[in-house]
């Protein structure tokens, strides 16, 4: 808690971060079919520790990112490959580490967030596996795409807005 009194020309406040920004490096190789993919890579938190970040693959398949030490969800998409991953991290603080992604064919997932069934509406969905999560959220009129590995997953949609002033999730 601070206090700023009226006519203090200064006050000095010390601020104890809650966590170091001590980062790791991570580098690997993307893969699909045993070939080198350029693929965009997603790195979500888990937990209370960590910071979410995002990579790029090369042609090559090569990626470096720097990010904090914790637990994270990996989305992995070759556009043009189409092929995907979804897994997870374990991050600690300390060397470098390596963590190749092996991208399987991905199956295009797509549809319409709605409220009630019939109104559609943006909304942030989840789809979950045993492998691991990815996050996105649907456009102004509901539509949503999503790549994904073969797999079983189940989907979470949340959404909010305002009714007669009145928030509603």
């Amino acid at each position: 808690s601070l206090s700023v009194t009226q006519g203090a020309r200064f006050a000095v406040f010390p601020v104890d971060l809650s966590q170091a920004l001590d980062n790791t490096t991570v580098a690997g190789n993307v893969r699909l079919r045993g070939a080198p993919a350029s693929a965009q890579i997603a790195f979500v938190v888990k937990g209370a520790n960590g910071m979410n970040g995002t990579a790029a693959s090369g042609p090559d398949g090569a990626y470096t990112v720097a990010i904090q030490p914790g637990s994270y969800d990996v989305y992995a998409f070759a556009a043009l490959e189409r092929g995907a991953f979804l897994g997870t991290l374990d991050l600690v603080a300390g060397a470098p580490r390596t963590f190749d992604i092996p991208l399987e064919d991905a199956v295009r997932v797509a549809g319409v967030t709605t409220v009630r069934g019939t109104v559609p509406s943006a909304a942030n969905l989840t789809f979950t596996a045993a492998a691991g999560r990815t996050f996105l959220r649907s456009d102004a009129g509901g539509d949503y795409e999503v790549f994904l590995p073969a797999g079983t997953y189940s989907v979470e949609a949340n959404a909010a807005g305002t009714e007669r002033g009145v928030t509603v999730a």
